[in-house]
Formats: C-alpha cells, sequence, structure tokens
C-alpha cells in the first residue's frame, strides 16, 4: 500500500514504522479501514487493559 507523503507527514509515519491496520463492519460488510501505529496501539492497549489485568491478578491472590 502506498500512502502519499503528506498524509505519511502528517501523520508522522517514517521508513520502518509498523502499522496495525483495523476494520470495523456493519451489517458484515467491512466499512471502514484505519492504520495505528503499532507502538501507539501498545500503549493505547497498556493504559487501558493494564489496569484491568492488575485487579484480576489481585483479586485471584496473585496466582496465574
Amino acid at each position: 500500500m502506498v500512502l502519499p507523503k503528506e498524509i505519511r507527514e502528517k501523520a508522522k509515519i517514517r521508513p520502518g514504522d509498523k502499522l496495525a491496520l483495523l476494520s470495523l463492519e456493519k451489517d458484515g460488510a467491512v466499512c471502514c479501514l484505519s492504520l495505528i501505529n503499532v507502538a501507539e496501539l501498545e500503549k493505547m492497549v497498556k493504559s487501558n487493559l493494564g489496569p484491568v489485568i492488575n485487579e484480576a491478578f489481585q483479586q485471584s491472590g496473585g496466582r496465574t
């Protein structure tokens, strides 16, 4: 996939950056595609799921 230079510059996408492709469906068909920088996606997942995982771990008494 080729992204125009203007878009890459606005999104601060550099050569070698890894991007995740996310899709949204409506009525069983893909209606939207979104590219997210993998490093940013990782930060979002950690900040949102980290507290949930920590709480579950504490409630289990530290058992895995």
